[in-house]
């Protein structure tokens, strides 16, 4: 029993402790585009000279075309950890949500409801302007959605319920309070 125990703690620590990719830098669209990864969507969009413009489907050029959860839950990721500067990331995440699926645009939204939590809850965030500008971003996002994501929020129910529990607890700071 110990070896097993032994065996599944192993296994987990490798998966969590796995590094991200390295890609080769600097990255064209065109590059980003060919990996077909949320991870090389992040690497190209953290780059000085990147444009959002990669993320819409009806540019000239390269660009995303699908919204799946790897390229929702790299995006959200890289807006929460800094590695995206919040204007590119709101105009990436809105190129792709307009030419998405309604459900796929409920299920981005819903994952960044979670990077907005994650961002509220943390303990620095009253005291920094950058996270302060990354939820205001995602906060941009959302009020910004189509009508058919709007139709379809009652799937985004629970995180606004957390929402407002906290608020209500005041488990928030002020700032917090305020973009809730």
């Amino acid at each position: 029993m110990k070896r097993v125990v032994a065996t599944v703690v192993a296994c987990v620590s490798l998966v969590a402790c796995t590094p991200e990719p390295v890609f080769p830098m600097p990255m064209t669209a065109e590059a980003a585009v060919e990996y077909d990864s949320g991870d090389a969507l992040v690497a190209y969009l953290a780059q000085p000279d990147a444009t959002a413009t990669v993320c819409d489907s009806h540019a000239r050029g390269p660009h995303v075309d699908h919204l799946d959860e790897d390229m929702r839950e790299a995006l959200v990721r890289g807006l929460v950890e800094g590695r995206v500067a919040p204007a590119k990331w709101l105009a990436c995440a809105t190129a792709l949500l307009a030419h998405a699926p309604p459900a796929a645009g409920v299920v981005m939204l819903a994952d960044v409801g979670r990077g907005y939590r994650s961002l509220v809850r943390d303990g620095s965030f009253e005291a920094t302007p950058a996270m302060q500008e990354r939820v205001a971003a995602m906060q941009k996002l959302y009020l910004e959605r189509s009508s058919a994501i709007r139709d379809a929020q009652h799937e985004l129910d629970p995180l606004f319920d957390d929402l407002r529990e906290a608020i209500a607890k005041r488990h928030l700071g002020a700032i917090a309070r305020w973009y809730g």
